[in-house]
Formats: C-alpha cells, sequence, structure tokens
C-alpha cells in the first residue's frame, strides 16, 4: 500500500482526529493480531505499517494549528498532554453520537465537494483549543 503525500494543512481538526485515529486504530489491531500469533507481519506489511506510522506523526504535528502545544513525543509518536486533551476531547464527540447522528454526520461528511461549513453543525461548540493559529 502506497501512502499518497497528504496536505495536512488544509485538514479541518476533526479531518485530522480521523486520520490520527483510523490509522492508530488499525495499528493497534494489527500490533495485537499479530502479537496473539494471528497474522504474521510480512515485511511488506510492516512496511506499510510504518507508513502508517510517519503518517500519524505528520498529522500530529499540524494539530498545533488548532491550539495544541507543540506535540513532544517518545519513539512511538505519542504525543504530550496538550495532545492528549485534544484527541480525548474528539474520540469522546465521536463515542457520544448515537447511530443516527454520526449517519447523518457521515452523509454529509463523506459527500464529494463538501465545504468545510457543511460540517460545523456537527461539531461541538465548545472545544478545547478554540481557534486555529
Amino acid at each position: 500500500m502506497e501512502m499518497k503525500d497528504k496536505d495536512y494543512t488544509k485538514f479541518t481538526e476533526v479531518e485530522l482526529y480521523f486520520v490520527i485515529d483510523g490509522m492508530g486504530g488499525v495499528l493497534w489491531r494489527m500490533d495485537h493480531e499479530s502479537l496473539h500469533g494471528r497474522i504474521n507481519i510480512t515485511p511488506e506489511i510492516q512496511k506499510d505499517l510504518d507508513s502508517m506510522r510517519e503518517e500519524i506523526k505528520k498529522a500530529v504535528d499540524h494539530t498545533t494549528r488548532f491550539g495544541v502545544t507543540e506535540p513532544a513525543r517518545d519513539e512511538n509518536g505519542i504525543g504530550n498532554d496538550s495532545y492528549w486533551t485534544w484527541y480525548r476531547f474528539w474520540d469522546s464527540w465521536k463515542k457520544a453520537m448515537t447511530d443516527v447522528q454520526w449517519r447523518e454526520f457521515d452523509s454529509v461528511f463523506s459527500r464529494d465537494g463538501r465545504e468545510d461549513s457543511d460540517i460545523e453543525q456537527f461539531l461541538p461548540k465548545d472545544r478545547p483549543f478554540q481557534k486555529a493559529i
């Protein structure tokens, strides 16, 4: 799987969260299944997983646009307290949605040609770091 270069400068706050959460979930599942012997991580798969880790790091770097302090990381790309406050806020927002709310959001979010303002009605009003920098 080849990763296309993404211009994270154009991603909205929630789009960055989805990149980080989605790829992070895949990495967690692959590591988990591998540790339990259910899948074999081939060199080709490992290369893809490493690419995903790099993409997560790039996306985390761009959270500073939304008020997260410089995301200091360890060797695994884990962010600082400011980053985790930001991540947990968005994760709680997503998990609090009902199935109906999620389908409504997703139908607008996934639409070709949507404007960022189209999804604003679904997003929380009080964000941990209110203003883009």
